[in-house]
C-alpha cells in the first residue's frame, strides 16, 4: 500500500494518515497547527530518499529516540 502511495497511485484517508503518524509517536493535528515554511526542504528532501534510504533514516531516527528515552 505504501508503495502505491508513493507512485501516486492512491492517497491515504485522514484516519489512514493519522494512525501511521500517532504509531510513530506524533500528533497529526500538533504538525498541521504548527506547520510553517521552514518545514518544506526537510520533507522534500526526505522525499527524495528512496524507500530503502527512507526506512534506514527512520531507523537511525528511532535508535536515537530510545537512547534519549533510556531505553536502548
Amino acid at each position: 500500500m505504501i508503495s502505491r502511495w508513493e507512485r501516486g497511485k492512491v492517497e491515504p484517508s485522514l484516519e489512514t494518515l493519522r494512525s501511521l503518524v500517532r504509531a510513530c509517536g506524533l500528533e497529526l493535528t500538533f504538525r498541521l497547527a504548527n506547520y510553517d515554511d521552514s518545514y518544506v526542504a526537510d520533507i522534500e528532501q526526505f522525499l527524495d530518499l528512496d524507500p530503502e534510504a527512507r526506512v534506514d533514516y527512520a531507523l537511525r531516527r528511532a535508535a536515537v529516540y530510545r537512547e534519549l528515552a533510556g531505553t536502548a
